[in-house]
């Protein structure tokens, strides 16, 4: 592997074994980490995706781990803003109890919150993100992330630009940042979003300085048609290629959704030291910057596709 792709790949990636269509059992799930953490494309691995009612679980079997587990725990959220403030409440403590932090050996350094869908614009949003932040930081723990969910609409403008006014209170008091996830793909073509919206998404983070993670049907490099599948499914090295783009470089649109709909490998040059699309290309520090800035992570069940698709193009041996 070159070291462009290295740089764009180091630990992107949050493994969720835990849920479909992989929805493997938890010691499975972990011994399957634990493994890939070990193997050739040890590189990828990030973080362990965990949801927050089965913490006590995962706390059982993270002794079985050679090195520290950081944990992903995806929280519960709710119907509406109330249920979802209650929950937050209830999985804070949760996170607080977790074992694993105080014996060192794993942590939750990482939530993954779903907006519930009455409280997404104006006022009602501001006041949902205000009282989140006062429960983030009565319990910040180990957690140095959260990443809200909010479904890519013509709104996505208005919303992020209050995730980011909250974002720099939340820093200011306990130094945790928030971001913004977006979900890519499910069992449908209607889950996934379309190329524009997903260009859109990126570049408006960028504009708001909210670091991204992208989870839903990310299980190949490139984007394409996969056996059995009558949609096309978003690439996880399109969406890192675009979202590092989208960090140092002032693009159209249009050129965004290029990157992201590409799908012929000839269209990403990973060289010793710099990663090359169209006439942009970019040095190993503007991928680690757009990396830690902005596209932070992506999620997928599985870990021996992305293995196989990488090998089958060339890029890893």
């Amino acid at each position: 592997m070159t070291g462009s792709l290295l740089t764009l790949l180091d630990q992107s990636l949050d493994y969720a074994g835990l849920f479909p269509p992989a929805s493997l059992p938890m010691a499975q799930a972990t011994a399957t980490f634990g493994h890939e953490r070990q193997g050739t494309a040890s590189i990828l691995m990030g973080r362990f995706v965990c949801p927050i009612t089965r913490l006590g679980e995962l706390s059982d079997a993270a002794h079985t781990q050679a090195r520290q587990l950081r944990v992903a725990a995806i929280l519960r959220g709710g119907k509406t803003a109330g249920e979802c403030l209650a929950n937050l409440e209830a999985d804070l403590a949760s996170v607080a109890a977790f074992p694993g932090g105080a014996s060192d050996h794993s942590s939750v350094d990482t939530l993954e919150l779903k907006l519930p869908p009455d409280a997404l614009a104006g006022s009602a949003l501001r006041k949902l993100l205000t009282a989140v932040v006062a429960l983030l930081g009565r319990q910040p723990g180990t957690t140095r992330q959260v990443f809200l969910e909010v479904a890519p609409t013509a709104a996505l403008e208005d919303q992020l630009a209050l995730v980011a006014e909250s974002a720099g209170k939340l820093r200011d008091t306990t130094g945790m940042a928030l971001g913004y996830k977006l979900r890519t793909g499910g069992s449908d073509a209607a889950s996934v979003p379309a190329i524009q919206l997903v260009a859109a998404a990126l570049a408006t983070a960028r504009a708001h300085r909210l670091p991204m993670k992208c989870t839903g049907g990310l299980h190949h490099p490139l984007r394409g048609k996969q056996a059995g599948s009558d949609h096309a499914l978003h690439g996880f090295i399109n969406l890192l290629a675009a979202a590092a783009i989208a960090h140092n470089r002032s693009v159209s649109s249009a050129e965004l959704e290029e990157v992201l709909a590409g799908e012929e490998a000839g269209h990403f040059t990973f060289g010793r030291a710099k990663l090359s699309w169209g006439s942009h290309s970019l040095d190993m520090a503007e991928l680690g910057a757009a990396r830690n800035q902005l596209l932070v992570s992506f999620g997928s069940c599985f870990t021996d596709a992305p293995k196989a698709e990488l090998r089958r193009l060339g890029w890893l041996k």
